[in-house]
């Protein structure tokens, strides 16, 4: 979930990528942007072989990705961002990262788009 999600955080993707970052095939993210380039994410979607989908949401601000294995990374920055100094942790507490996942899936089922 990250509500700042704009075509800088595809560039970012892209990065983590190179650097052996695998996707899901079904790769979900928040936005508060109104408008996120269609064009853009249709051609991200086709380079990185996934299918990106982009809700929009407001009143949230929490920060963390979730991987296919259920690790949970904590943003402390954007993802815009992640090349400034930050900090990145991973939730090892897997009753919290469980919480985190359970807060991502019902947020995601509750906004219509």
């Amino acid at each position: 979930m990250h509500l700042y999600f704009d075509e800088r955080s595809l560039i970012t993707l892209k990065a983590l990528y190179s650097l052996g970052l695998k996707f899901s095939n079904d790769l979900k993210c928040f936005s508060q942007q109104k408008e996120i380039n269609e064009t853009i994410v249709k051609d991200f979607n086709v380079e990185m072989k996934t299918n990106l989908l982009v809700k929009k949401c407001k009143h949230e601000h929490r920060r963390f990705i979730i991987l296919e294995d259920k690790t949970v990374i904590i943003l402390g920055c954007s993802i815009n961002n992640l090349d400034k100094n930050e900090v990145i942790s991973i939730e090892t507490n897997r009753e919290l990262a469980k919480s985190d996942i359970a807060f991502f899936n019902s947020k995601w089922e509750e906004i219509i788009q």
